[in-house]
């Protein structure tokens, strides 16, 4: 029997929006599709810094080849539900004041993905600009779900 997986990725740290979806979108999962147990979120926000590992990219490489490592890969589903400010170059903003950064560009997200062997893939990214993730995705294994086409907010 397959088995639901939920990565949740908020890198904005200076707004609660991020934070809140993710953990709505955590506890969801966890309720209507029994993922407690299989699920991980990564916020970055001062107020979680305690309690959930920063939203950084190399955090992300970390936290789904963890999850990569757990999954039978052949029948178990990871949803990935990302979340932040996008921009008309496609990439989500990651942002934790003092630290530097880089965004995430759909390449990135490809990459890890690829190198962390997960075949049944639910990507959702929630941000502007955002369709400018399908093409990097998409494939026969992955249903790519956005909140806004590559060309607008």
């Amino acid at each position: 029997m397959a088995d639901v997986y939920f990565v949740g990725f908020a890198p904005y740290a200076s707004q609660d929006v991020f934070m809140k979806e993710t953990l709505s979108i955590q506890k969801l999962l966890e309720e209507r599709f029994d993922a407690g147990g299989r699920s991980l979120s990564l916020i970055s926000h001062p107020s979680r810094i305690d309690k959930f590992p920063i939203a950084t990219l190399t955090s992300l490489r970390q936290a789904l080849q963890a999850v990569g490592e757990r999954i039978n890969p052949e029948e178990d589903v990871v949803l990935l539900h990302l979340t932040s400010h996008g921009s008309e170059t496609h990439e989500l903003s990651v942002e934790f004041y003092p630290l530097a950064l880089q965004p995430i560009r759909p390449a990135d997200l490809r990459s890890a993905l690829d190198a962390a062997g997960i075949k049944w893939r639910i990507v959702v990214i929630s941000a502007c600009y955002s369709g400018g993730f399908i093409d990097a995705l998409k494939d026969a294994h992955t249903m790519v779900v956005t909140a806004s086409d590559a060309m607008h907010t």
